[in-house]
């Protein structure tokens, strides 16, 4: 029983993605997937079962931004950055201040390298064509319309259920950027918008 083990060693499966301490303390080092086990040093040789890890991103968004054309009272634009996929920013959902297009700037405060820009499906599954682009620009609060922009991609977000990924664009090499805008071409249902994080 391994509640009654006092000791305890983890082990990480793959510690390149994942590293434990001897207190259990994870550490993710790079995107993947791993498993971890807790083993028992008393002699007993338990083994817990395998408890699968997903590393998503190794970004801190700690103090990042992120300023909506549109956003609803409640739903702010800053749920796409607070690492929960159980939140969303969302339009609003009446009125003539909800309709498509709609762009979204977020400000990671500092260069950061990416190898992946990944979108989490809001509640109401509205999001449908977005356009990706980056700065590299290093001055505070750039213009949604900045000339310093560059499209990365345009994508189309699937329809699927709320709090999953639903897409994951991955460019030909590593960039750098310390702007990500996202702009909503149109939605899915032409009634408003909605996203619930950006994960990178």
């Amino acid at each position: 029983d391994m509640a009654t083990i006092k000791k305890l060693a983890y082990v990480s499966e793959d510690p390149s993605i994942v590293s434990v301490d001897s207190n259990g303390e994870l550490t993710a080092i790079k995107r993947g997937v791993t498993k971890l086990v807790a083993k028992s040093t008393d002699g007993t040789n338990l083994i817990s079962d395998p408890l699968e890890i997903e590393v998503t991103s190794t970004v801190d968004k700690t103090g990042w931004t992120a300023v909506a054309e549109k956003s609803h009272t409640t739903y702010q634009q800053g749920r796409l950055i607070d690492y929960s996929n159980t939140t969303y920013w969302s339009t609003l959902r009446t009125g003539t201040d909800n309709k498509s297009p709609c762009w979204v700037v977020i400000d990671m405060k500092k260069e950061v390298t990416l190898d992946k820009i990944g979108l989490v499906q809001g509640y109401y599954q509205e999001a449908k064509d977005v356009d990706i682009y980056i700065s590299k620009s290093n001055v505070d609060d750039i213009s949604f319309d900045d000339p310093s922009f560059e499209i990365l991609g345009s994508i189309e977000v699937t329809s699927t259920r709320y709090g999953e990924s639903v897409l994951d664009l991955y460019p030909d090499k590593e960039i750098k950027a310390r702007y990500i805008k996202l702009y909503l071409v149109n939605s899915r249902t032409n009634r408003h918008l909605s996203l619930g994080e950006l994960n990178v």
